[in-house]
């Protein structure tokens, strides 16, 4: 909200949001669909959302809902922590019953750049994201076959089977029909994201 008042009306604004400004309950995800988090973190991004939506005060703006994966030396996200653990040997459970469609931190930033360097569209929520759906295990499995790393220690698990979870749906798929067909842009599959994280391992 401070940075939307502080900045000149001929500034865009590009606000990162997330997946998880929906619930469980909603099944098909595209950017008309009311939004219904299930935890602080999806609450917190709805709101910023709002503020762009409602006190905007004339700026030009994109709500960029994404599932992001990458690799990262400070925070010790998803793909760093299967990485880790099978490297290390450790036994490593990921859930069958989770699905996403996540786009790599590569992908993404070149989406980015895309829609900085292009005519504005009406400002909008994008929904970016992969193409291609797929469980938190089997993209752990392809992820690690994909960079040469033992998958043995990785076993199958259900997120209902964890009482102490984190709030966090099992349905975390993005519709990004409406991107692609606004743009013209080709978003990418399992395969380009995978390709893109072998480019990127040894960084």
């Amino acid at each position: 909200e401070r940075i939307v008042k502080s900045v000149k009306r001929t500034t865009r604004v590009l606000y990162i949001s997330s997946d998880a400004v929906f619930s469980d309950s909603i099944e098909k995800r595209t950017p008309l669909t009311n939004p219904f988090p299930q935890s602080y973190y999806g609450l917190s991004k709805l709101v910023g959302e709002k503020v762009l939506l409602i006190q905007n005060r004339g700026v030009d703006f994109y709500i960029i809902r994404t599932t992001i994966v990458g690799f990262s030396p400070k925070e010790k996200g998803f793909v760093n922590w299967i990485l880790d653990s099978t490297k290390n040997n450790k036994s490593t459970t990921l859930f069958t019953d989770v699905f996403f469609n996540p786009i790599s931190i590569w992908d993404l930033a070149t989406e980015i750049e895309y829609l900085i360097t292009q005519p504005m569209l009406k400002s909008r929520i994008l929904h970016i994201n992969g193409l291609d759906r797929l469980s938190k295990h089997e993209f752990g499995l392809k992820l690690c076959e994909a960079l040469g790393v033992d998958t043995k220690r990785i076993s199958k698990g259900k997120l209902t089977d964890f009482s102490s979870r984190a709030d966090r749906c099992y349905n975390q798929v993005l519709d990004t029909t409406q991107y692609s067909k606004e743009t013209m842009r080709t978003l990418p599959g399992i395969k380009e994201t995978l390709n893109s994280f072998k480019q990127h391992y040894y960084d």
